[in-house]
């Protein structure tokens, strides 16, 4: 699972004199690429020197699944006279403005921003039609009362699953909202937990489709483990016959995986009428850490249901009993959208009292059953 990076401009003492200074910095991105870029300090207002001590100066980009997004900007700095912060998109022979922010207010050296939400569009995110995770070059330039700039170059991972944006809306809802937002996705299968106490970390209707996380006690989907994953997601288009579809998502899937991945090894464990049961793991990706996943997946119509138990094994060492365990699981799972499978279920939240008393981060805490029947 990818995750939200930021990255932060090292430590910068700039002296502005009369003249312009050009420097080049090279920058080594996600993906091995090179890129070097000039940056030039400006020429100040007035003729005395100005310094301008830039200690920090980063920002990231938040995602709802609403698509909207939000930008945050921090900045650590000695001069109080900031007047302008902007924020460019670096492209080949050209740079494009991503947001601006006038005369912010710097105290105590420190600044911190937080935009309006902003609807993604191709014009203001022309790269938003791409699904997995993308680093962007920026520019951030900082602008003094007295007309000293800096520029400064940042580049930003941009994960486009938007997994770690709804936690972070769920935070900013009323607590009322909140918990009904935990408590709106239904959950199609039906399975057995081991007899640790998960909580659901992420829950989604939009991107692909429905999407459920559950963690274990004490994690979340940004930090875990361990994780299980439930959801619903169109079929490739592959004329009328579910066997041709699922041959397709499963050679789809295996190639998507094993792309840069060190020791990567897949395994079809069960393969019947319309569903598949498959095992993978890997010693780390570029965009992923060690995993070791079994996964289970159902034709139903235009959607395929899946159900992934997955080991962060860079964190923890997956044992032959717990594999097992899950294989077992994952097997005799059912759903109510499969033949012969039970009606869905409607996942509820775990709450005492109204909904007005639901903490912002109420999530679904299992200890058994994955959920009970509902309406």
């Amino acid at each position: 699972m990818a995750q939200p990076t930021t990255f932060s401009a090292a430590m910068l003492l700039l002296v502005f004199t009369t003249g312009c200074a050009t420097s080049y910095r090279e920058f080594t991105l996600d993906d091995g690429t090179s890129m070097r870029h000039e940056f030039r300090h400006g020429r100040p207002a007035s003729s005395r020197t100005d310094t301008i001590e830039v200690e920090e100066a980063s920002f990231d980009i938040l995602l709802t699944d609403t698509l909207r997004g939000r930008y945050r900007f921090e900045l650590r700095t000695s001069h109080p006279c900031i007047s302008r912060i902007g924020v460019y998109r670096i492209e080949p022979g050209k740079r494009s403005l991503f947001f601006s922010v006038i005369a912010p207010e710097v105290k105590n050296g420190l600044w911190q921003g937080l935009s309006s939400p902003r609807r993604l569009t191709e014009e203001n995110f022309p790269w938003s039609s791409r699904m997995e995770t993308t680093t962007e070059l920026f520019q951030i330039e900082i602008e003094t009362e007295a007309g000293s700039r800096d520029r400064v170059y940042q580049p930003v991972s941009v994960p486009w699953d938007s997994k770690f944006r709804v936690a972070d809306l769920r935070r900013h809802l009323p607590p009322a909202a909140a918990a009904r937002l935990t408590a709106t996705v239904v959950e199609p299968w039906r399975f057995e937990f081991d007899g640790r106490t998960w909580i659901r970390g992420y829950d989604s209707v939009g991107g692909e489709g429905p999407l459920i996380e559950y963690v274990l006690d004490g994690e979340s989907v940004e930090s875990w483990s361990e994780l299980v994953t439930s959801g619903v997601a169109a079929l490739p288009a592959v004329g009328n016959a579910s066997e041709d579809a699922l041959d397709l998502l499963l050679s789809e899937t295996r190639a998507r995986l094993s792309y840069r991945a060190r020791d990567f090894r897949w395994s079809v464990i069960e393969r019947g009428p319309g569903h598949a049961l498959y095992e993978w793991s890997h010693q780390g990706c570029p965009t992923w850490p060690p995993q070791h996943e079994i996964a289970r997946c159902d034709i139903a119509g235009p959607v395929v249901v899946s159900l992934r138990y997955t080991v962060n094994t860079a964190r923890t060492r997956p044992t032959q009993e717990g594999l097992d365990f899950w294989r077992s699981r994952l097997r005799t799972a059912t759903t109510g959208t499969a033949p012969g499978g039970e009606r869905p279920l409607r996942v509820q939240a775990d709450r005492k009292g109204e909904a007005d008393s639901v903490p912002p981060d109420a999530t679904l805490r299992v200890a058994g059953m994955c959920a009970s029947a509902g309406d």
